[in-house]
């Protein structure tokens, strides 16, 4: 703390009373800061804390016997991303990223009324961040099989090869042929399938067994709450095992490898990728004390 001047009683009189003049006023309203802090007339004041950092997807338990709810602090998901008005035929970078903001029943986190998501009283609810996904389909190859030049219509790759038969010169299908421009062999048809994040929502479930996901939709484990019949959080006897877990603190990079497809036709070329996992028939999850 800085030390405020003595009173002078020496030299000029006009000096002396204004340098007392201007120590008492000093004394009384302590203007003087130091280390951050302000000297009032009423004491010492702090400085201002700075403001409490809360992680994104950082959980709030709101406590109620009938109707308990759960709120999340706004965050963000990174995931790849098209513009709807592209043709399907675009190829954008898979590591292009975008920013997705997750909704609750349909409203953003960062809405002015906050969303929250319902709970059950008297079981555990298990949350999910459910991403939904568009798929964009694109043939690849530098080979022309259909058409040729700009006027090109289909795209593969050659596969060269060698026919020989009994008594016959070598057939060559690897150069070109004739005047034609086209090389003749054997294409390989290939689509590149590639994906892309439209949307990101919270939502709950009851059951303990992940839910299915499908070509389109993936689910990340966000955490677990066990509620008891009041609302409360449940109390367990074994240490291991917490009755509200959570796993999401920070933004979340989602990203999908892109899928490839071979085929002669557009349904040999479509069918629903990737095949749908098989679920298990039992499945702990992570913090519960048993396996429903």
């Amino acid at each position: 703390m800085h030390k405020t001047p003595k009173k002078i009683k020496r030299g000029f009189k006009v000096h002396a009373e204004s340098h007392n003049e201007l120590v008492d006023y000093v004394k009384r309203t302590r203007p003087i800061p130091t280390h951050g802090h302000t000297e009032t007339n009423s004491g010492t004041m702090p400085p201002h804390p700075s403001p409490s950092f809360r992680a994104q997807f950082t959980p709030s338990f709101i406590e109620h016997k009938t109707t308990p709810k759960l709120a999340i602090y706004p965050g963000y998901v990174f995931g790849s991303w098209r513009d709807a008005g592209d043709t399907a035929e675009s190829h954008l970078p898979d590591a292009q990223q975008w920013v997705i903001e997750p909704q609750i029943g349909g409203s953003y986190l960062t809405a002015e009324t906050q969303p929250q998501l319902a709970l059950t009283a008297g079981q555990t609810n298990y949350i999910y961040l459910k991403l939904d996904w568009s798929a964009h389909s694109a043939e690849i190859g530098g080979m022309a099989a259909e058409g040729s030049g700009a006027s090109a219509t289909s795209f593969a790759f050659q596969a060269d090869h060698h026919l020989l038969a009994d008594g016959e010169p070598v057939v060559d299908g690897s150069g070109p042929h004739g005047t034609s421009g086209y090389n003749p062999g054997i294409f390989v048809r290939v689509d590149r399938v590639y994906y892309t994040l439209t949307a990101a929502t919270f939502i709950r479930q009851q059951d303990q067994q992940p839910p299915a996901e499908t070509a389109l939709i993936t689910y990340i484990p966000a955490g677990m709450i066990n509620l008891n019949d009041d609302g409360q959080l449940a109390s367990y006897a074994s240490p291991q095992a917490d009755a509200m877990r959570w796993f999401l603190e920070g933004p979340v990079w989602a990203n999908r490898p892109p899928v490839y497809r071979s085929g002669i036709t557009s349904t040999d070329r479509n069918p629903d990728e990737p095949i749908p996992p098989v679920q298990p028939e039992t499945y702990i999850y992570p913090g519960a004390d048993t396996d429903n």
